[in-house]
């Protein structure tokens, strides 16, 4: 569970993570049999320890944050906070803001938000999502995720509830990955139209040398 608690508060959102009561235990280790049970009732007793409680349990938490990873709710969350924490409209390769080197948030040439001039979130998309700024960057948005998520898109509530921590994060990172992609394969594609130009005047150029060579 990510949204919801009041515990173990964050100090920057104030907001915090929910931890599971671990059931209570009020058996010892093992399993006592009675004089008159056979061993072929012994899977039934093992079902019923307090362990295999705990893992089915578990198992039904990972079940519920896998299903609530996938449904839509969730990709609206990670791509409406985004879109909001970086200042655009869109999330195009176009429109992904660079990140502004040799300066930081407190420079006056850093990226604002026009309505609270607050600074705008930044990644270098050059890097990977576990290089600095981006690790921090995206940490960021998993904790305005969890302090604001189900004020800003309620439709999402019960899919924050059921998410892991881990797996909003593992979204979070998996979104930005193909951002980035994207944006390098812009980069990449612009580069070779200005190389290719390029070649084309040179090309002209030298046709045009040898022309008046003659």
């Amino acid at each position: 569970m990510v949204v919801g608690v009041d515990k173990d508060m964050d100090e920057d959102t104030g907001c915090g993570t929910q931890e599971v009561d671990p059931a209570e235990n009020t058996q010892e280790n093992g399993v006592m049999l009675d004089e008159g049970t056979s061993t072929e009732n012994l899977s039934e007793h093992m079902l019923a320890t307090p362990n295999d409680k705990e893992d089915e349990d578990y198992r039904k938490k990972q079940l519920r944050s896998g299903i609530a990873k996938k449904y839509k709710p969730i990709k609206d969350v990670v791509n409406k906070f985004f879109q909001h924490l970086m200042g655009i409209d869109k999330l195009d390769a176009k429109t992904l803001p660079l990140y502004p080197h040799g300066i930081d948030r407190t420079n006056s040439d850093w990226l604002k938000d026009p309505a609270t001039s607050n600074p705008l979130l930044c990644f270098d998309w050059k890097k990977t999502h576990r290089q600095p700024p981006n690790q921090g960057q995206l940490r960021k948005v998993y904790k305005y995720i969890v302090a604001n998520g189900v004020r800003l898109v309620p439709e999402a509530k019960e899919s924050l509830v059921d998410i892991t921590q881990d797996s909003l994060m593992d979204k979070l990172q998996s979104k930005w990955t193909y951002m980035a992609t994207q944006w390098r394969n812009l980069q990449k594609a612009e580069n070779e139209q200005v190389e290719y130009r390029q070649r084309e005047e040179d090309l002209q150029d030298e046709a045009e040398e040898e022309e008046n060579d003659s």
